[in-house]
């Protein structure tokens, strides 16, 4: 079977929501911040044919490249994967609709199996998993995630690997993390993460950068940086941990910042945080 590689739809109810957030009065630079609840998603398209494989139940093996696209919302229940990428090359459009589970320990939103290569999930939303959105093995490369909110699962993101790139994404009410990061030269851009139950972003790789994103009320601290030579840059933040060594903490609105570790920038002459 051929799969056409076509640009995802183009259904943009997640950046749209975060784009209407308000501007914080205290800012010199763009942060979204819109509301963490979205509104309800599209009527199912199952008798819509769209380039690519649907995707319209689960447990569900995505074996060959190619673009896989959501027809409804589904559930998938018990201590499963739900979606499974074991293959390169693969584009997951959710196209707005949400991809669920039912808590049980051991459950997955979307998982890679393996180390893979050039992975992208877009525009929906996973909720009630163990983990929402995992990517498993420490040598994944140039994975993707844009427009995916991660809603009431223990963990909401888990992407280990190098070159992740992270998006215009929601990290809300998960039990334990918001997003845990152990990604290498990786980017976690323009996120709205709060009322994670345990740390709101933890920075675990090395050369990464964590920008222009809001990090608040969450219960460990809002980012933690545990490795080196990070930047964390134009965030609005509560807590701001740093662990690591040779990090570079700038221009951030932050209410707290902690410093244990050695080499740390954590203010400039023209690159200064404010507030902490």
């Amino acid at each position: 079977m051929t799969v056409s590689n076509h640009a995802p739809r183009g259904n943009n109810w997640l950046a749209s929501s975060l784009a209407s957030g308000a501007l914080l009065a205290a800012l010199a630079f763009p942060v979204i911040a819109g509301p963490l609840d979205p509104p309800a998603p599209p009527a199912p398209t199952d008798a819509v044919q769209l380039p690519g494989t649907a995707i319209a139940s689960a447990p569900f093996t995505i074996a060959a490249p190619g673009r896989y696209y959501l027809t409804r919302n589904i559930v998938s229940p018990g201590a499963q994967v739900a979606i499974s990428v074991a293959a390169d090359n693969v584009i997951i459009d959710l196209g707005g609709f949400t991809l669920g589970g039912n808590d049980a320990v051991g459950s997955f939103g979307i998982r890679l199996s393996g180390d893979r290569v050039n992975v992208t999930v877009v525009n929906g939303v996973v909720r009630d998993f163990q983990i929402g959105l995992d990517s498993s093995g420490f040598l994944n490369r140039f994975m993707q995630i844009r427009q995916v909110a991660a809603y009431s699962n223990v963990r909401g993101f888990s992407l280990l690997g190098t070159g992740i790139t992270l998006t215009d994404c929601v990290a809300a009410d998960n039990t334990e993390s918001g997003i845990y990061f152990p990604a290498d030269r990786s980017v976690i851009r323009n996120c709205h993460v709060q009322n994670n139950g345990s740390q709101g972003i933890t920075l675990g790789g090395n050369q990464s950068l964590i920008e222009r994103n809001l990090v608040r009320s969450n219960s460990a601290g809002d980012i933690s940086v545990q490795n080196n030579f990070n930047t964390v840059r134009e965030n609005v933040v509560g807590l701001l941990i740093i662990s690591g060594s040779n990090n570079s903490i700038i221009d951030n609105v932050c209410a707290g910042l902690t410093n244990t570790g050695s080499g740390n920038v954590t203010a400039a002459t023209s690159h200064q945080n404010v507030g902490c």
